[in-house]
């Protein structure tokens, strides 16, 4: 938690309810929706993440292996931040990697929201 409130000042709130605690990072476009980072509390330890309104991700670790994650995550995280991942209903790859994407008849989105290849500078 303190990398991410250091990387990522003021761009997350930390929200507490009956199930407990989650992180959520509010969406810039209601197209793409918002990040939500919860713990799942079961052992090993394992998180979900939850891409916006398109997909989601399950994170298993040991404790030994929580700091790593969460570097994979915060690097995910300031490639999505920036438009530099596209996102659809079954994952998000880099936008290095959009010309040999060849998924057919499906909505993209990056971060700001539907990805339109000319509104992004490469």
């Amino acid at each position: 938690m303190k990398t991410l409130k250091e990387r990522f000042i003021n761009q997350f709130e930390v929200i507490s309810d009956d199930a407990g605690s989650f992180i959520r990072f509010p969406a810039k476009s209601s197209d793409f929706g918002d990040i939500i980072i919860y713990d799942e509390e079961v052992y090993p330890k394992r998180y979900m993440v939850e891409i916006g309104n398109l997909s989601h991700a399950h994170l298993d670790m040991s404790d030994e292996e929580v700091n790593e994650s969460v570097k994979e995550v915060t690097g995910f995280l300031e490639k999505l931040f920036t438009d530099r991942l596209i996102c659809y209903t079954n994952g998000c790859f880099d936008i290095d990697d959009y010309d040999s994407f060849n998924e057919v008849d499906c909505d993209l989105f990056v971060w700001s929201g539907k990805y339109k290849k000319s509104n992004i500078t490469l």
